[in-house]
């Protein structure tokens, strides 16, 4: 599996003026507009990383982001991902991810309905079962 760290869409918000910093070109910009017009019509940081992160997930930016990428030794796909308020310092994380594509959503649920900053596998899975997420 890979792990999504939520650092290839470095959001920066400082003197009210809003910027989505992005390190790659390519389909990875889709994922920058996406964010950053999260970022414009949420004035939300933390929304603006998970949709244009969940983007990339969904686009398969460079083949080991999202959903079939890269499979374990026993050759099964899973995700991984990583999302930090960079205000509070809370963090959300899941690893081993088999049953939802949306990685980056689930480790938001982590951070935010969880005392908890990594969940993995089945437990993961169990918790967004019992949020009512639909498997994908």
């Amino acid at each position: 599996s890979f792990l999504l760290l939520i650092i290839l869409l470095l959001t920066i918000k400082c003197y009210s003026i809003n910027i989505v910093v992005n390190t790659w070109s390519g389909p990875f910009e889709l994922a920058t507009d996406a964010a950053y017009s999260t970022l414009i019509s949420t004035n939300s940081v933390l929304d603006a990383i998970e949709i244009g992160g969940s983007t990339c997930e969904a686009n398969k930016c460079d083949g080991s982001v999202g959903y079939g990428n890269h499979p374990d030794t026993r050759g099964h796909t899973s995700l991984d991902a990583m999302i930090m308020d960079g205000t509070t310092m809370d963090v959300g994380s899941v690893g081993y991810i088999r049953k939802y594509r949306d990685a980056l959503s689930l480790a938001r649920h982590v951070m935010t309905y969880t005392q908890h900053t990594l969940m993995v596998g089945d437990g993961a899975e169990t918790f967004e079962d019992m949020l009512g997420l639909l498997t994908q």
